[in-house]
């Protein structure tokens, strides 16, 4: 029989500054932002359009994101990406992910709202070589405890 933890509420104040630096810092392992790269005034640009988390299941790789965030990534050219705090330029080419959206209810407050980029293995090796991928084989719960 699974045993569930019990687990107590603390207000963010609470948690020592050291703990959510060190989250924080965990945490930016496995994340990526996705931007759209433009010109204006003949000036590049980079508009934020959400973010996701690395992961890799079954042999596969993908960036887990929200549904609606699928929605407004490029169909066509390059998508941009941020991996990290530097001012750098990092895109991939659209060809070499597919998006798959999961589901998403009617009620954006109510959810879900999930889906994924599912990434080819050469864009994948690029960037594990700056990120990593959250295993979820690893963490998956057997089924005899569900």
């Amino acid at each position: 029989m699974l045993k569930i933890p019990v687990t107590t509420e603390l207000s963010l104040s609470d948690i020592p500054n050291s703990k959510i630096i060190e989250a924080g810092q965990l945490i930016w392992h496995y994340t990526i932002g996705f931007v759209r790269i433009g010109v204006k005034n003949s000036h590049e640009t980079a508009d934020l359009l959400g973010s996701g988390v690395l992961v890799t299941a079954n042999k596969q790789w993908a960036i887990l994101t929200a549904h609606h965030v699928l929605e407004i990534l490029p169909n066509t050219g390059r998508l941009g990406l941020v991996l990290s705090n530097k001012e750098e330029k990092t895109t991939i080419d659209i060809d070499g992910i597919d998006y798959v959206k999961i589901d998403r209810g009617r009620i954006d407050a109510d959810g879900p709202d999930i889906g994924f980029v599912k990434l080819s293995n050469n864009i994948a090796s690029t960037l594990g070589a700056k990120k990593s991928f959250y295993n979820l084989d690893k963490r998956k719960i057997s089924e005899q405890h569900t």
